[in-house]
This record gives structure tokens, C-alpha cells and sequence, in this order.
């Protein structure tokens, strides 16, 4: 791929940072280690001298909320002593697949006179620039659209189709392996659906029948030691995977496995719960007059009724 030189704004011995990220994808393997070589090598031709390197690895671009390393950079070049002439790209889509976004910081920093320049994107000098690049940027963002829309889809094909699904099973399930098929250099493709396992199945049942008899999560825990908080089995005994459903997605899958626990306690858990909430609505509101915050004690879990942060 032949590189774009740099814009007028960067001569021979300019100061420059550079931002490098990926998405962490299958196919994103040292990704972030091949861009860092690529504009090395280009700030070595062009004579550029190429000070912090800003790297987010496994970062999504439709968000710079957890991208460390962007903010960190954006605070780099907030000052002015600080400040580089420019900042290298590989491409726009590696500052922000988002439009705002891309429009909001892109304008930011050039409004501080930092040259934002892609090295593989063809933007030309001047005002008809701007147009050619918001352009990018739009089409960045509808790629984006269209991944996360083809993703979704994938997954739930391999949830309806397989019975897989991606990430960490709830407590007592464990992770299966099956084969859903074949990739095109010939290997498997493995996914994973969620299987009850045979040694926890009496700790969950046993959890259950507990709350069905009116006992404490701290004495349910202190008997089976499920979870390392009490937080959670709250959800936990809201879970109708435990009755054989599985909600993924907005997809409701009746029988997705054999029920651990029978209909007549899950229902008296599910009535217990209930009444928890409700009584604990009733004790917690109206709001807390000391409290600082306008909605304290007020908004709660609607399936527990615990409070919510």
C-alpha cells in the first residue's frame, strides 16, 4: 500500500504523536504492532520526529470512554507546552468509528493547531478536505453499523441454530464445546453451549430450596458458598436458565436445557423476591431527606427491589 506524504503543515523535522488502536477482533491479532512499525518507517522517510506513541488495544472506536490512551493524548495535546504539530493515523477509522465523535475531537485538536493526518486516507489540502473527510467519517460510522448489526445476527443464528453462546456461563453451567461447522482453510469452528453441571446441580438446588423456605441469602450463602458476594444471587435467583430458559439477545428459548430446579420453587422463589422488593420499597421511600442526590432511595430494581446506583 502506497502511503500519502505528509501535508504541507508537517515539514521535515515536526514534532509528532501518534494514535494507534484496534478492536481486539479474531482478526486484529498484532495489529497495533504493525501500525507502530508502518508509521515509524514513514516518520524515518519524511523526516518527521516522533515522540508519544498513544496505543488502545482491544478498544472499540464507537466510544473513547474507556480508551485510556486517547484521553491520555487528547490531554497531551490540550497544552500548549506539550503540544505536537501533528498526529499520525493509520486511518480515520482508528480515531473513531462514531461521527460526533470523529467530528467533535478532530475539530478540537485542529482548533489547538494539531494537524490530524491519516496515512492511508486520501484527503486532499483546503476546504474541499473537510468534505472529503466527513465523508470518511460517515462511512466509517455506517461500517460500523453494519458489523455490529452482522455480529448480532451471527450470534443469534449460533444461538438458535448451535445452542452456543458466547462468554462466561451462569454459576453451575459449564462451557461444552461443539463443532458448528467448517472454515474455509479447512479447521473446525468450534462454539460453546452452556451445560448444567452434574456436581453443582445439588448446590443449586439446595440454594433454591432454601429460598423457597424463607432463609437469608446470608444463610444461603454461608451454606453453599456460591458466590463470593451476596450481591449476586440476587440475580442469580432471577436466572430462568436454572428452569431450563435462556434469554440472550431479546431471543426467548424455552427448553434450552434440562431445569435444575422444578417449576413449584421457582415460583415460590420468584413470589419471595416480590414480596422482598415491595417491602423494601415501602420502608425506602420517600426519599432519604439527607440525601444529596434527587432520585435517592427512589429508583429500584424492578425484579428484586434493591436499590440502584
Amino acid at each position: 500500500m502506497s502511503l500519502l506524504p505528509p501535508p504541507s503543515t508537517l515539514p521535515p523535522n515536526a514534532i509528532v504523536d501518534t494514535y494507534i488502536r484496534d478492536s481486539g477482533g479474531p482478526t486484529q491479532d498484532r495489529s497495533t504492532d504493525q501500525q507502530l512499525r508502518e508509521i515509524q518507517k514513514y516518520c524515518a522517510t519524511h523526516k518527521l520526529q516522533l515522540r508519544h506513541k498513544f496505543i488502545d488495544q482491544a478498544k472499540s472506536g464507537g466510544s473513547t470512554a474507556t480508551r485510556e490512551s486517547f484521553n491520555a493524548m487528547l490531554d497531551t495535546c490540550a497544552h500548549a507546552e506539550t503540544r505536537p504539530q501533528g498526529l499520525l493515523l493509520w486511518n480515520y477509522a482508528r480515531f473513531a468509528r462514531d461521527l460526533d465523535d470523529a467530528i467533535y475531537y478532530k475539530s478540537l485538536l485542529k482548533s489547538q493547531h494539531v494537524t490530524v493526518h491519516s496515512l492511508t486516507d486520501p484527503v486532499p489540502e483546503g476546504y474541499h478536505g473537510r468534505i472529503v473527510e466527513l465523508f470518511i467519517d460517515i462511512s466509517n460510522e455506517e461500517k460500523r453499523r453494519q458489523t455490529s448489526t452482522d455480529a448480532k445476527r451471527g450470534l443469534r443464528d449460533l444461538v438458535l441454530l448451535h445452542r452456543c453462546v458466547p462468554g462466561l456461563p451462569p454459576r453451575g453451567f459449564y462451557r461444552s464445546p461443539v463443532n458448528t461447522g467448517t472454515r474455509r482453510d479447512g479447521t473446525p469452528r468450534i462454539a460453546h453451549s452452556w451445560e448444567p453441571d452434574p456436581e453443582k446441580i445439588p448446590i443449586i438446588q439446595e440454594a433454591f430450596a432454601m429460598k423457597a423456605a424463607g432463609a437469608s441469602l446470608s444463610q444461603i450463602h454461608a451454606k453453599t458458598k456460591l458466590y463470593s458476594s451476596l450481591n449476586s444471587y440476587r440475580t442469580f435467583f432471577n436466572n430462568q436458565i436454572y428452569i431450563g430458559i435462556l434469554l440472550y439477545g431479546g431471543e426467548i428459548i424455552p427448553d434450552y436445557c434440562d431445569p435444575i430446579v422444578d417449576i413449584a420453587t421457582w415460583k415460590s422463589v420468584q413470589a419471595r423476591l416480590k414480596k422482598a422488593g415491595q417491602g423494601k420499597r415501602k420502608k425506602i421511600h420517600p426519599r432519604r431527606v439527607n440525601s444529596p442526590y434527587l432520585l435517592s432511595s427512589i429508583i429500584l430494581c424492578d425484579n428484586c427491589g434493591a436499590p440502584m446506583n
